[in-house]
Parts: C-alpha cells; structure tokens; sequence
C-alpha cells in the first residue's frame, strides 16, 4: 500500500484541478496518483468548503478520534475483567504472577503495552519474566498436573479435588496440599461429578388413609393389624398379637 500523501501535497493538488480548463485525469498522471484518488479530494475539499454535504475533515478526525478512545475503554475493561478472574482463579495478588496472564490476553490480541499498562507493570519485568527459565514450582507444578489428570481419568471423571488429593497422597504418597490440587484442577478445566441434594421437594401423599392416626401399639390381640391391602380390606385372623413398627 502506497504511503499516505501530505496535506501539503492534497491541498495543491486539489487547487490545480480548479484551474480553468484543468483536466483531472492529466493532473493525477502528473502527480502520480490515480484518478479516483484525486477525485476523492476533491470531494473532501468541496465538504470541507461547505460547497457539499457530508463529514468534514475535523469532523473525521474527531469521530477517529472516538472510536479510537472507545476500543481502548472497551480493551482496558476486557483486561481487567480477565485479570480479577485469573487473580481470584490463582489466589494470588497482582503484581505477582502477572507474566503468565499478560501472555495469554498477548495470544488472544490485546497489545502487551495496554496490559501492562492497566495492570501497572513494566513491560521490561514482563519480558524478563518470559525470558526468565521456568522456576522449580513451575516445573514440579506441571509434572503434577500430568499425574493429576490421570487420577481423574482413571475415576471415569468422577473424582473432585478432594477425593483426587486423596489418591494422590494416600494412593501415590505424593505429598501435596488440597489447595494446590484444586487451582492445578482449575486450571486443566478438569472437575468431578457433584450430586447436590435437591430442595423444595416434599413427600408424595399417602396412598391411603391413616387409620390408626399413628399410634402403633394395642392394648389387647386383634385389634391393630399390618397388611399391604387396601383401608378397608377385612383383616385376617392372626394369633399373634400386634406389635409397633
């Protein structure tokens, strides 16, 4: 793409298609330019006159302007919403660890000098941190994780992070916190099956009348019985006594 021309250069160019008997496309083939270009300037200059309706140049440059404060608004709330849910995610506080996040929003398009910049870090700490080798936690936190998905693959996908913690310390005798379990879980997207006992349910109705109001004893033989037949079945003759249940 051709570089863009001066002011300079459009304002004389326009003033010589205004000469008298001027003829636009010899004008542009002088200049170098294409015709449909030089055109265009015209227009812009007839705007900018007042001869034309349309947006004028300080008007243009104005709405540029905007759009291009919006983006970076729409940018910096983007990051921060990402950086409070990594830093929540991670239970860490920012500065700290900030490198990790600055090259994932840096993969999904958002310039490492904006990130920096509304996360309050040098951009110099963030290239010496990715340049930096991985530190032993690192190191001993990925080969964990290898084994960690493993335990959960092996339990069909079942396992939590505290029936995982478990394994790993109980089964493997991997030494490791709980919470350490849960954030590398966190992170490899992996969780367990979680029952939740459901609220607000009450109990089915009775099938059928309570008869005895609830009172399981007798004072005498014969008189309370137990059946699996309707209320008002005839009982059947028992000689054993009744008793509570």
């Amino acid at each position: 793409m051709p570089a863009a021309k001066p002011p300079e250069f459009r304002r004389r160019a326009v003033e010589l298609t205004r000469v008298p008997g001027a003829s636009v496309a010899t004008i542009a083939k002088d200049l170098g330019i294409s015709e449909s270009c030089l055109r265009r300037w015209m227009a812009k200059d007839d705007v900018d006159a007042g001869r034309r309706e349309g947006l004028t140049s300080s008007e243009h440059e104005e709405l540029v302007r905007l759009r291009r404060e919006n983006r970076r608004q729409a940018m910096e709330i983007e990051i921060l919403k990402r950086a409070s849910a990594y830093f929540a995610q991670e239970n860490v506080l920012p500065p700290k660890m900030s490198a990790p996040l600055v090259r994932e929003l840096a993969a999904d398009g958002y310039p490492v000098a904006v990130t920096c910049e509304v996360l309050g870090i040098a951009r110099s700490s963030y290239y010496e941190a990715v340049a930096r080798p991985p530190s032993k936690r690192a190191v001993a936190d990925a080969e964990l994780a290898v084994t960690i998905e493993r335990v959960h693959t092996d339990s069909r996908g079942t396992y939590g992070a505290p029936r995982v913690h478990a394994e790993l310390k109980l089964g493997l005798g991997i030494a490791c916190g709980r919470k350490r379990v849960a954030r590398l879980m966190r992170r490899a997207g992996l969780a367990g099956v979680c029952h939740r006992r459901k609220r607000g349910q009450r109990p089915a109705p009775a099938t059928h009348e309570d008869l005895v109001q609830r009172v399981f004893t007798a004072d005498a033989p014969d008189r309370v019985w137990f059946t699996d037949s309707v209320a008002n079945a005839p009982p059947k003759p028992s000689t054993a006594p009744a008793t509570a249940g």
